[in-house]
C-alpha cells in the first residue's frame, strides 16, 4: 500500500486512529514509509507509556501532534489520563529534536473556557509549542452537538494568542461552519488529500459518503 502511495506523489502521509501505536507493527510501518515518501506524521493521544514515544523517536518520523482538549476534567477518572498525557508531551517536546510538533484540540460549545486555560498552559510549559484549533467534526461532516450553544467569534480570539498555529483562512472557513449547520467544507478530497482504511480500502472523505469511497 505505502509503495502504490508513493507513486501517487503523495506528499505528507499522515498516521491517524483510533490511536495508531496500539498497531504492533506501527514502528516497521514509519521506517517503511519514510524510505518512500518525503514527510510522515503522526497522530497520538499521548496516554499510552512513555516508552512507547521513546520508541516512536528512534524512528524516522518528521511530525508528531498530540491530541489534547483539556487541562482538566470533573471526573476523577479522567484526570490521570491527562496527567499521563502531560507527561508524555512534557517528554517530547524535550527529546524531539529537529521533528515537529503540535497539539492538536478541538473546539465545541462546552470548553470555550477551558481551551483557554489549555493555551495558557501550554505557553508557560512548553513555549514555542504549537496549538492548531479545530471544530469538533462528527458523522457526516456535522459539529459534534454537545447542547451547549458555540460562540463561532470565540475561536478569532482564542486564535490570538501567539502559540495558536490557526490561518486567518481556517478560521473563516469554520466560523462559516459553525454558524450554518447544513454547511460543508469545500474541500478537496480526493484530490488534495484522501484516507487508508485499517483494511486498505481508500476513501475520498470519511465524513461524507460518497461513490468515490
Amino acid at each position: 500500500m505505502i509503495d502504490r502511495i508513493a507513486k501517487l506523489g503523495v506528499a505528507n502521509f499522515s498516521i491517524t486512529g483510533g490511536e495508531p501505536l496500539l498497531r504492533k507493527d506501527i514502528y516497521e510501518i514509519i521506517n517503511y514509509a519514510s524510505k518512500k515518501l518525503p514527510y510522515i506524521r503522526i497522530t497520538s493521544n499521548g496516554t499510552l507509556p512513555v516508552k512507547m514515544y521513546e520508541k516512536l523517536l528512534e524512528t524516522p518520523i518528521d511530525g508528531i501532534s498530540i491530541s489534547v482538549d483539556a487541562t482538566h476534567s470533573e471526573d476523577p477518572r479522567c484526570e490521570k489520563v491527562f496527567d499521563r498525557s502531560f507527561n508524555v508531551v512534557n517528554y517530547l517536546f524535550k527529546n524531539k529534536g529537529n521533528r515537529r510538533m503540535n497539539i492538536s484540540t478541538t473546539f465545541h460549545g462546552e470548553n470555550e473556557g477551558e481551551l483557554s486555560k489549555l493555551i495558557e498552559f501550554c505557553a508557560k510549559n512548553w513555549p514555542g509549542l504549537q496549538i492548531f484549533i479545530q471544530p469538533a467534526v462528527v458523522g457526516k461532516g456535522s459539529i459534534r452537538n454537545t447542547g451547549a450553544k458555540i460562540n463561532p467569534s470565540a475561536l478569532l480570539d482564542l486564535s490570538c494568542a501567539p502559540n495558536v498555529a490557526n490561518t486567518e483562512y481556517f478560521n473563516r472557513i469554520c466560523i462559516d461552519y459553525y454558524n450554518n449547520p447544513d454547511f460543508f467544507f469545500k474541500c478537496r478530497a480526493g484530490r488534495l488529500f484522501f484516507g487508508i482504511r485499517p483494511d486498505g480500502a481508500y476513501w475520498a472523505c470519511h465524513d461524507v459518503p460518497t461513490t468515490l469511497n
